[in-house]
């Protein structure tokens, strides 16, 4: 999979630098037909080498990215981090710093960064009773409209192991390019989240965004 990447970051290097040599009279040496070249590099040579130029640029952070995560990668393995709530442990990949500290309304929240800032995954729980699982969404939705913007009502499900669940998905408020993606379940009088901010969404990548979302609700009884 990997290797298809670096592919994907060579192609448009090299078809950038041969546009960008025709674009700039470097080749053809002989062209079959000087005089039309001539006047297509007069009429289309300037805009046609930033194109290319920036076919080089995209294939150059493409190939960065896979760097980077190669980079990543090679970090030791998974560590082993446990739910201070419910005692339930889960293997963590190592690409993922965590923290814990307070969010503005006070509660403890277990954060999980990714090392190249593409993502954070962010663990919480409230314990209300009285509650359904649409009126905590609602209060929780009202809460966050400062820096969560959803895409539409969200959608209610049940898990497999038949828990109310809801997931609305959305961007966020001080960065519409960040994909937002909240899930809550209610376990008893507990809402357990799990909110993910990714930037730069890619099939690749999200394959470890949700390896951790899983992990952190294994961890949820």
């Amino acid at each position: 999979m990997q290797g298809l990447v670096y592919l994907q970051g060579l192609i448009p290097i090299f078809l950038g630098i041969y546009g960008l040599l025709i674009a700039q009279d470097a080749i053809p040496h002989k062209p079959k037909n000087p005089e039309r070249m001539e006047q297509w590099r007069r009429k289309y040579g300037g805009i046609m080498s930033v194109l290319y130029s920036l076919m080089i640029l995209f294939g150059i952070a493409q190939l960065w990215f896979v760097h980077s995560d190669a980079t990543l990668s090679s970090v030791s393995g998974t560590y082993s981090w446990e739910n201070p709530v419910t005692g339930i442990s889960a293997k963590i990949n190592s690409r993922w710093q965590f923290s814990a500290q307070q969010n503005a309304d006070g509660q403890q929240i277990y954060i999980f960064a990714e090392r190249a800032n593409r993502a954070v995954v962010i663990l919480g729980v409230d314990h209300v009773s009285g509650f359904t699982l649409d009126d905590y969404v609602q209060a929780f939705r009202k809460r966050g409209v400062s820096s969560m913007r959803f895409a539409d009502g969200g959608r209610y499900f049940e898990t497999i192991s038949r828990k109310e669940a809801w997931q609305g998905l959305g961007t966020a408020v001080n960065n519409a390019n960040n994909r937002l993606d909240v899930q809550v379940v209610k376990v008893d009088d507990a809402y357990w989240r799990v909110v993910t901010i990714q930037s730069t969404p890619d099939t690749y990548f999200d394959q470890f965004v949700i390896q951790l979302q899983d992990a952190l609700w294994g961890t949820v009884r």
